[in-house]
């Protein structure tokens, strides 16, 4: 519990078991970890569905016909181009997007890949890859026991998470130095 006094004071106010959600709520900022991308990658997916027209009836009925994590809701317009015509479609998660059900039977959607709003596709590759929050405690954890095998206290091992040092390809004494210069230079930074 030592360790943990000096390299996480937040989680000590909480008085509860120490693990890795612990780490992730009282250590990392905000609470929870929501995906987000820049308007311009998510124009096709809503919160909301538009307003829908009355499907006519010379267009199939698709409604509630389902292709990997989408559902067909609603006719939404006929195709501009005079192919098949575009649907409302829910996904699992909640969001909409356009889709053509038309096709739907003519590609599978695949187990391994099915078909979802672009926000859960985003989040899907995030995990995949590793970046996403869920992992970010085990990954600080893992840093912070690399650094204490190569012999730093654990009073070094905040001072570099506070003062933004790289420790990429350094030994202890290489990170030391730093620590000292990074401390040198905030020193006289405040002094300014």
């Amino acid at each position: 519990m030592d360790r943990l006094k000096s390299s996480f004071p937040s989680l000590l106010e909480h008085k509860k078991p120490v693990d890795k959600a612990a780490v992730r709520v009282g250590f990392f900022k905000g609470e929870h970890f929501d995906v987000s991308f820049p308007e311009h990658m998510i124009i096709r997916t809503m919160d909301t569905p538009p307003k829908c027209k009355t499907r006519p009836v010379s267009a199939k009925d698709y409604t509630g016909m389902r292709h990997g994590r989408m559902t067909a809701i609603s006719w939404f317009r006929p195709s501009r181009n005079g192919g098949k015509t575009v649907w409302i479609a829910r996904c699992d998660c909640g969001k909409y997007e356009f889709r053509r059900p038309a096709r739907w039977a003519s590609h599978p959607s695949p187990d391994d890949d099915p078909d979802r709003c672009e926000h859960c596709r985003r989040r899907d590759v995030i995990k995949k890859q590793g970046n996403s929050h869920e992992y970010m405690a085990d990954r600080l954890m893992k840093w912070a026991r690399s650094m204490q095998s190569i012999g730093l206290t654990i009073d070094e091992i905040c001072e570099i998470r506070n003062l933004n040092i790289t420790t990429s390809g350094k030994n202890a004494e290489q990170i030391r130095i730093a620590i000292v210069e990074a401390r040198k230079n905030f020193v006289a930074n405040e002094n300014k």
